[in-house]
């Protein structure tokens, strides 16, 4: 039984089976440091891809950029939440956990540059995620643009019927 995920649904499209789990092994290869959990990530991974289906290789990239940016910032949020547990645990033990978090994060704010590098890494996380879902709703919005205008039946009858009704409009009525 291979220890890769399976792979996420290709919405459809018939693409080699192969391909798919090569794609995403390797991708969760790449994040995954070798304690975290592939079955969070799987979830994850699976969610985002089937939320906004990607249908082009820059469509699958940019939901790829943001499965990355949202992985590492929970990932960032893990080391400060753990950091901040090992500061604490220095503290005096008489103090109340809220106390002893407060002084221990506090100290290593005054000793250290760890929360300017945690606030960095989110924000440049949070940076790649948003440029990522921009870049894919352009990509979308010009997909759109760029296909073939198929008017509905109801589009078609509403366009007859505001035709006829400026025809009306604009030919002059006779007074009896």
């Amino acid at each position: 039984m291979s220890s890769e995920p399976n792979t996420p649904p290709t919405n459809g499209k018939k693409r080699p089976i192969a391909h798919d789990r090569f794609r995403y092994g390797v991708f969760s290869r790449s994040l995954l440091l070798q304690e975290e959990n592939p079955k969070a990530f799987k979830k994850l991974y699976t969610a985002l891809y089937n939320e906004f289906q990607p249908k082009t290789a820059h469509e699958i990239i940019q939901v790829e950029k943001m499965i990355a940016a949202i992985w590492r910032t929970q990932r960032y949020w893990v080391i400060e939440r753990v950091n901040t547990d090992l500061e604490a645990k220095k503290q005096d033990p008489a103090a109340t956990p809220a106390i002893r978090a407060t002084i221990g994060l506090r100290d290593q704010s005054d000793q250290s540059r760890f929360q300017d590098a945690i606030h960095r890494a989110e924000t440049r996380y949070e940076r790649i995620y948003h440029r990522a879902y921009n870049l894919l709703l352009k990509s979308r919005q010009s997909r759109n643009e760029n296909s073939p205008f198929e008017p509905s039946p109801k589009n078609e009858h509403s366009a007859k019927k505001s035709k006829e009704l400026r025809d009306s409009c604009s030919e002059p009525s006779s007074i009896p």
